[in-house]
C-alpha cells in the first residue's frame, strides 16, 4: 500500500470522525455530565439557564466542526485526489487548527480531550503523507522545467487557490468574535461611614446593587447595613472569599428588621460577545471581498495586473493592520455586540485572531508578488526572444 492511498485513507477517516463529534455536539441532549462536575454540581442541579447557554455553545460549536468534516471529505477526494498541495495544505490547517484547539479547551475541564486530538492528528498525518508523494512529482516536475520541457505557467496556475487559503484565514481572524463569561460574586456596592454618620460609626452600608446580579439574586438591596462581617476590611476579605468558591452568612439589617443572607460564587453565564477592536471585523469584510475578486477572476490567464498589485498592497496592509491593532489593543477597545454584565470578572475566550490576521495578510501578499514575478518574468523572456 503506497504512502498516498494511507494518507487518503487517514484524511477519509479523520473527515468522517470529525463529523461524528459535530453530531454529538449537535445533538446531544443535555449538558455533559463532566461540565456539572467543573461546576462542582450534578446535571440535574445546574441552572436552566445556564444550562440552555451551555447547550447553545456545544452546538454552534458543532455547526462549525460538521461544515469542516464536510470540507474535509470534500477536498480529499476532489483536489486532493488529483494531487493539489494547497488542498492538502487546507485540510491539515482546518482540522489541526480547529480540532487542536478543542482539545486543548477541553482539556482543563476533564473531557475527552484526546479525541480531537486524534481527529487533528490523523488529518495532518494523512496530508503529510500524501503532500510527501506529490512534493516527489513536484520535483520531478521542477526538474523538467529546470530543462526548459515544462513551462512555467503551469507551475503557478494553482496561485491563486492559495490566494483564496489567506482570504479564508482573514476572514476567520476578523469575523470570529470572542466570548466573556461571569465568574464573580459583583453587583454589590458598599462604603463604610459616611457624611451622615458619626466619626466612631465603622458600620458597612450598602449603597447600591445592580439589577438581576449575583448580590441582588442573594438578598442585597440598597440601604442594608451589613453587621457582620462588622467593618469594611472584613466584608472585603469575606467577598473574596465567595469570589474563591467559597459560600459566606451576611447578617443585615433592613429597616427594623435583620435578615440572613448567603452568598456564594454564582454559575457562569455570559456575560458579552466581542470583537477586540472594530478592525476586526472590518478586516473581516475586506478580505471577504478580496476572496471573492480572486474566486471570480481565477480563470483568467495571464492573471491580470489590476488583481495581483492590489492584492499586494491589500496584504501588507492586513498584516500592518493586525500588527498595529495588536500592540495597541486593550479591554476599552472592544467592539462590543452584546453585552449583558462586565466583562473581565471572569473566564474568556478568543482565537489567536491577530496572529492569524498576520499570516493571512503576509501569505496573500507573497502570493500575489509572486504571480507579479511570473508576469515580469514572461515579459523578459518575450522582450529577449524577439
Amino acid at each position: 500500500m503506497s504512502r498516498r492511498t494511507v494518507g487518503l485513507t487517514l484524511l477519509n477517516l479523520a473527515g468522517v470522525l470529525v463529523i461524528c463529534g459535530a453530531l454529538y455536539d449537535l445533538l446531544v441532549p443535555s449538558v455533559p455530565p463532566n461540565h456539572g462536575a467543573y461546576l462542582g454540581t450534578t446535571v440535574e442541579q445546574i441552572d436552566p439557564r445556564y444550562a440552555e447557554l451551555d447547550l447553545a455553545m456545544l452546538r454552534s460549536i458543532g455547526g462549525g466542526l460538521l461544515a469542516i468534516g464536510v470540507t474535509t471529505l470534500v477536498l480529499t477526494n476532489g483536489p486532493i485526489r488529483r494531487g493539489e498541495v494547497w488542498a492538502c495544505v487546507t485540510v491539515a490547517v482546518l482540522v489541526g487548527v480547529s480540532e487542536g484547539n478543542n482539545a486543548y479547551r477541553m482539556y482543563p475541564f476533564g473531557s475527552p480531550w484526546y479525541g480531537p486530538l486524534a481527529f487533528a492528528v490523523l488529518a495532518v498525518t494523512g496530508a503529510v503523507l500524501v503532500g510527501a508523494g506529490l512534493r516527489t512529482t513536484a520535483v520531478a516536475r521542477g526538474v523538467e522545467v529546470f530543462n526548459g520541457r515544462i513551462d512555467m505557467g503551469t507551475v503557478f496556475r494553482s496561485l491563486p487557490n492559495w490566494q483564496l487559503v489567506a482570504c479564508l484565514l482573514g476572514m476567520l481572524a476578523g469575523f470570529v468574535p470572542g466570548v466573556s463569561f461571569t465568574g464573580q460574586f459583583y453587583g454589590l456596592s458598599y462604603v463604610s461611614g459616611g457624611w451622615d454618620a458619626s466619626a466612631d460609626d465603622k458600620s458597612v452600608r450598602v449603597t447600591d446593587v445592580q439589577a438581576d446580579s449575583p448580590a441582588f439574586k442573594a438578598g442585597f438591596r440598597s440601604g442594608d447595613l451589613i453587621r457582620t462581617p462588622a467593618t469594611f476590611d472584613e466584608v472585603e476579605a469575606t467577598l473574596a472569599g465567595v469570589d474563591r468558591g467559597e459560600k459566606h452568612a451576611f447578617t443585615v439589617q433592613r429597616g427594623e428588621t435583620e435578615l440572613v443572607i448567603e452568598a456564594a460564587r454564582p454559575e457562569p453565564e455570559l456575560a458579552a460577545v466581542w470583537y477586540a477592536d472594530i478592525w476586526y471585523p472590518v478586516a473581516g469584510g475586506i478580505l471577504l471581498v478580496l476572496g471573492v475578486l480572486v474566486f471570480a477572476t481565477a480563470p483568467l490567464t495571464p492573471p491580470p495586473w489590476w488583481r495581483s498589485v492590489p492584492l499586494v498592497f491589500a496584504g501588507l496592509g492586513m498584516a500592518t493592520g493586525f500588527v498595529v491593532h495588536m500592540a495597541t489593543g486593550s479591554v476599552f477597545a472592544r467592539l462590543r455586540i452584546y453585552q449583558r454584565w462586565p466583562m473581565g470578572v471572569g473566564d474568556e475566550w478568543s482565537l489567536p485572531q491577530g496572529l492569524i490576521g498576520i499570516a493571512a495578510g503576509v501569505l496573500l501578499m507573497l502570493f500575489a508578488a509572486a504571480e507579479i514575478r511570473h508576469r515580469l518574468a514572461q515579459s523578459v523572456r518575450a522582450h529577449h526572444s524577439e
